[in-house]
């Protein structure tokens, strides 16, 4: 038997822009495990962009590895994260090879190897013009993720009208990464009415966030920032109307899951996200994009390369990971 827990370095295509900063590379967990002829494996964002971070949180996965595959007990005590992400997705992948099946039948989901889904694409924080021209090139998706949050609302209002007005087919899902104030906010809605925004994702930070309290916008505010595990989701009822599910939040796939039912079952809209990632780090999340409304993973569409089997792309359509990948 063998574990393994290593830091790697994945370039961008171009530098991915948002509300707090701008990134060339992403640096990824991957915790691999080799034993009696499988091999499965599984990855998270060890850290959005401090590398000394990326280091610790890859330490303490090695470790946790030394002595063989942790039981469900300790990734389960963990704290929700990178390390627990990358560990109990490595625990799925290794069901699922052990029993011969696919990890969602694992789970019981009702999905096959024809499910597909849409994803969003994302165009990052520039000028207008270099945003428009983004969208532009992705004229015919349904939904383009806008990144703003540049730090003067008026230029996020020209953004957002200038990749409306590039892309006139597709619905405008609107995420600033907390970098709104509330006034901004309101002002921002006034000034795009006409504009087809399917969503607003996290527009305040979370420590803010007492102002959307029985706030009506003219479409659903998401929680992303704010909402991490099923603890979470208490004081987001009558400030958010969903929320983005991301394994790195919620330190797996088990806590999706449970994350997702209790979601629905408080009556929340559901969206799955992703960190910066190769296709390893969607395969998992893709069981959970299967029963989301809006759907962000697109992740390795904006790296230079990817894993080997990675997840196919047709268009914006995404297939099922293959086991070879994970599950």
């Amino acid at each position: 038997m063998k574990a393994t827990a290593v830091l790697e370095q994945w370039r961008y295509k171009v530098p991915f822009r948002i509300a707090r900063g701008a990134f060339d590379e992403q640096h990824l967990l991957l915790c691999r495990y080799e034993d009696a002829g499988i091999v499965a494996q599984a990855e998270a964002e060890a850290a959005e962009s401090d590398a000394g971070e990326a280091r610790v949180q890859t330490d303490i996965a090695a470790a946790l590895l030394q002595d063989g595959l942790p039981t469900a007990e300790v990734v389960a005590a963990l704290p929700a994260g990178p390390v627990r992400n990358a560990l109990d997705c490595l625990r799925w992948d290794i069901e699922a090879k052990r029993r011969g099946v696919r990890a969602w039948q694992v789970a019981g989901l009702e999905m096959d190897n024809e499910t597909r889904v849409e994803t969003v694409m994302t165009v990052t924080i520039s000028a207008p013009d270099t945003m428009a021209a983004a969208a532009a090139a992705l004229k015919g998706a349904s939904m383009l993720k806008v990144k703003l949050g540049s730090g003067d609302i008026a230029v996020d209002i020209d953004c957002a009208h200038a990749v409306a007005t590039a892309a006139p087919g597709s619905a405008l899902l609107i995420d600033p990464n907390e970098g709104w104030s509330f006034a901004d906010l309101r002002r921002f809605i006034d000034a795009t009415r006409p504009l087809d925004i399917a969503l607003f994702e996290q527009p305040l930070a979370r420590t803010a966030d007492a102002a959307l309290t029985d706030f009506r916008a003219p479409a659903p505010i998401c929680a992303d920032e704010a909402c991490t595990t099923r603890a979470s989701l208490p004081p987001l009822l009558g400030r958010y109307q969903a929320i983005n599910i991301k394994l790195d939040k919620t330190g797996g796939l088990t806590e999706a899951l449970l994350l997702l039912a209790e979601a629905r079952r408080l009556g929340l809209g559901v969206m799955t996200g992703c960190n910066g990632g190769t296709s390893l780090a969607i395969a998992p999340a893709f069981l959970i994009a299967a029963g989301s409304d809006y759907v962000d993973i697109d992740g390795p569409l904006h790296l230079l390369e990817d894993r080997s089997h990675g997840m196919r792309f047709e268009g914006l359509s995404v297939s099922p990971p293959v086991a070879e990948l994970w599950g």
